[in-house]
């Protein structure tokens, strides 16, 4: 997704209508973009693997029963619009929406690891110190495949932006998923004519991609962030246990 480089930074430019953005559940805050965390050196280990070791667990625990105080269990309906959840396991970063429509298969992939976490203020749209309830949250970034009748397909390279908008990023002929990609050229809609974009996203809300669908898989990223993050706490904390 290094792809993504120009076009993220030219986001909002020509994206689809904005959508309402929820208050969301407290998950794990992020630090802002391009600030780099500061260890003191007196947090480098000297005192042996033991004491590390329940550090670490005491650590973690805190954080898990924090968020199992304050977080919101997520909620993963089996399906969104006209699609089905198609693939979705925690300690997968990878989902899939599917959809018919007609002779058309419409196929929408995710991959956690392609999100981007925005901070606070990139988020939400607020000054520095304003948001305090709230937290960072991932970008969504998604490809859309569209397979016709003739087993043709086109894919979209699409991402959401800070007020949930739909963007198409860029476009290719054929699909885009695995060793596929490389060998597939992705035309950057950033090029492209605004009527062109705009015949992109009326054909899209046509197999599904509805303003409803964009909000629900905005939803859907952030709370399989949080059930990842969580999950990988408690996996951490028993990781740690059995470490010497």
């Amino acid at each position: 997704m290094a792809a993504l480089g120009r076009a993220l930074r030219l986001a909002g430019q020509r994206a689809g209508p904005a959508l309402a953005h929820a208050r969301r559940p407290r998950g794990v805050a992020v630090a802002a973009t391009g600030v780099r965390t500061q260890f003191p050196t007196r947090l480098l280990s000297t005192s042996g693997g033991l004491l590390d070791k329940a550090t670490l667990i005491e650590a973690l625990n805190v954080e898990i029963e924090d968020e199992e105080v304050h977080g919101t269990a997520p909620d993963f309906p089996p399906t969104l619009g006209d699609f089905t959840l198609s693939r979705h396991t925690i300690g997968d970063p990878r989902s899939e929406y599917t959809a018919q429509y007609g002779g058309d298969t419409v196929k929408v992939y995710i991959n956690l690891n392609d999100c981007d976490m925005l901070d606070v203020e990139e988020a939400h749209g607020f000054a520095e110190g304003e948001a305090e309830d709230e937290t960072a949250e991932p970008r969504p970034v998604f490809v859309i495949e569209v397979t016709n009748s003739k087993s043709k397909t086109a894919a979209f390279l699409c991402m959401l932006t800070t007020d949930a908008a739909l963007q198409v990023v860029k476009v290719s002929m054929g699909s885009t998923e695995g060793s596929a990609q490389a060998s597939q050229y992705q035309s950057d809609c950033t090029l492209w004519d605004d009527g062109l974009v705009d015949a992109v996203h009326t054909f899209l809300g046509g197999k599904g991609i509805t303003e409803d669908f964009v909000q629900g898989l905005h939803d859907y990223v952030f709370n399989k962030e949080y059930a990842e993050y969580t999950s990988l706490l408690r996996d951490l904390r028993d990781f740690a246990q059995d470490t010497q």
